[in-house]
């Protein structure tokens, strides 16, 4: 009896030498995606350092995907392997897509390699596949897209500069053909790092939830400089806009055009580029054949006009800034049409501003008494002209002003851009233009 429980116990402890997990660590998520690498790849399970490793890379945004894979497949352990063709490739099946070979897909591939073809070219369909994105989704990863050719490190950094805007931005991985897309174009050097950074900010998807100056200040810091904001450089940045009246544009062309973002972009591998957006209208490429004859006068100078102050609304207080011209014209102020308080040449000088309205003033010689012909576009429903008309002088407190307004009366100025163009009475020369942004 004493020999069989001893037999029995012997059994037990051996069995339970055996019956450990396949694997000690999560099969979800950044780690779980990591630890399959180890699984598939090299036939063994990670260890802590080499495991936090990578998934710290994968988390701060250092590396991607298709990055970690490539670690893999390409490290000296997996190369000294000394796996045949049909091995790889049912690895590059199993690793990047997620399950077995299929008979005739994993027959072409080892066609392909028995051919000549190059392994990396075999990495790079399986890598830049569907299946491999939605794998990469499926683990709360962000996929990345790989260029052969280019060098890894390379790959991996541009692939994070794309996802950081991404995840900034508008909350969220990109697609697989856009993010594709600007990889490409980065590393090729078709675009550059401001212009990819412009796509994302002045994009409808992030300007329709962006609510404050602060929010906007902020998403530039991160999205371009790679890091929080200190509240005094956050402080100043906003006063530039709330009291300076300088553009949104004019602040993404601050941070754009700095010496820690061209570091950054170097850092990527990519070139950082400049950004003219504070300085120069966009081109007139979009703007329909039919325009008003103000903006026809202009056209020819479009790109070399500068932009005036952007209005905001703020919040849920309807305050809107006055915008300022081309010559030497003062800046007014602002006013809360909400509550109909109105400062410097509003206060005792006009009616109280009932219903939110885009106003635009500037000041002329107290002996003018010339009318001026104005048009003001919404640039952002294609360029529909919203008002037209004349506008004479009018002596202020101030001195003479003349004075452009838009609201219909009712509602809020809808969001958008807006191009106002003020000309002469007979429409010959060109005296103005004003180019402002109202936030949702």
């Amino acid at each position: 009896m004493k020999k069989i429980i001893t037999t029995l116990l012997t059994f037990v402890m051996v069995f339970s030498l055996f019956s450990i997990p396949s694997s000690a660590y999560s099969n979800e998520g950044v780690e779980g995606f990591v630890a399959r690498c180890y699984d598939i790849a090299l036939g063994r399970e990670p260890d802590d350092e080499s495991l936090k490793g990578w998934c710290d890379q994968l988390r701060n945004g250092d590396a991607c995907g298709v990055s970690v894979a490539f670690g893999f497949v390409y490290s000296p352990e997996f190369q000294n392997a000394g796996f045949d063709n049909a091995t790889y490739v049912e690895k590059m099946y199993n690793m990047l897509l997620g399950r077995a070979s299929d008979k005739d897909g994993k027959a072409y591939w080892v066609q392909q390699l028995d051919a000549g073809a190059n392994r990396e070219d075999i990495f790079f369909g399986f890598a830049n596949s569907t299946e491999f994105f939605d794998l990469c989704s499926s683990y709360g990863i962000y996929s990345g897209y790989y260029i052969p050719g280019v060098g890894m490190q390379r790959n991996a950094d541009i692939n994070g500069f794309v996802d950081r805007l991404y995840r900034i931005c508008l909350g969220r991985h990109g697609d697989m053909g856009s993010q594709a897309g600007y990889v490409q174009q980065l590393a090729a050097g078709a675009v550059n790092g401001s212009a990819v950074a412009t796509n994302f900010v002045f994009s409808a998807e992030y300007m329709d939830n962006c609510e404050t100056i602060t929010d906007f200040v902020t998403t530039l810091y991160q999205a371009i400089l790679g890091r929080n904001p200190d509240e005094p450089g956050l402080n100043a940045w906003a006063d530039n806009y709330l009291s300076s009246y300088w553009t949104l544009e004019q602040l993404f062309d601050g941070f754009a055009n700095s010496a820690e973002f061209d570091s950054i972009c170097s850092e990527y591998g990519i070139v950082k580029g400049t950004s003219t957006l504070g300085r120069n209208i966009p081109s007139l490429a979009s703007v329909p054949s039919n325009v008003g004859p103000g903006l026809a006068l202009i056209k020819s100078q479009y790109d070399s006009i500068f932009p005036a102050a952007s209005l905001d609304h703020l919040e849920d207080s309807e305050i809107y800034r006055l915008g300022y011209v081309l010559e030497d014209a003062e800046i007014f102020g602002w006013f809360d049409d909400i509550n109909g308080m109105g400062f410097d040449l509003y206060s005792n000088t006009v009616d109280y501003i009932q219903t939110p309205q885009i106003v635009f003033a500037y000041t002329v010689d107290d002996n003018n008494s010339e009318s001026v012909y104005y048009e003001i576009y919404n640039v952002s429903a294609g360029y529909a002209l919203v008002a037209s008309g004349n506008a004479s002088p009018k002596m202020y407190i101030e001195g003479n002003i003349v004075e452009f307004n838009y609201g219909d009366g009712v509602n809020n100025v809808p969001a958008g851009s807006y191009l106002i163009v003020a000309t002469n009475a007979s429409k010959t020369e060109a005296i103005l233009t004003v180019r402002c942004n109202v936030l949702s």
